[in-house]
């Protein structure tokens, strides 16, 4: 399956497996994005069976200096957004989860409010990850 992406500025090409959780994380993540389904079985990067050569040739993502750069520069409130956005949930819910204001959620996630341990213990529990990841 295939996907075509229309912004108003942007026209992108999604394929591979799990499409349909790509595009319904880009019909949350952007408003008014337009997403035409392409039924094509063919699939122009999978038409050769993969070798022990093309095993070789794979790299590891996360040794990259790539991956360095971006896990360097991501701050808490950028995890933050990470999760609830895997969890599909908005800032309310998650304010009524955890007994907050909504406007701190925001806050947080733009780096404008500091997530304390306190508060980095309570979206542990809520995202069941380790309280260190929020902080």
């Amino acid at each position: 399956m295939q996907a075509v992406v229309k912004a108003p500025h942007i026209d992108v090409t999604i394929t591979g497996q799990g499409i349909e959780n790509v595009i319904d994380g880009l019909k949350k993540m952007i408003a008014g994005v337009r997403i035409k389904y392409v039924k094509d079985d063919s699939d122009p990067w999978i038409d050769d069976p993969i070798t022990m050569a093309d095993e070789q040739d794979t790299v590891d993502p996360f040794s990259t200096a790539w991956y360095r750069n971006v896990a360097k520069n991501t701050t808490a409130g950028d995890r933050l957004n990470t999760e609830r956005f895997k969890a599909s949930m908005t800032q309310n819910r998650l304010s009524e989860l955890m007994g907050i204001p909504q406007h701190h959620i925001s806050e947080m996630e733009n780096g404008k409010r500091y997530i304390g341990r306190n508060t980095a213990r309570k979206l542990a529990k809520v995202f069941k990850t380790d309280y260190r990841y929020f902080l």
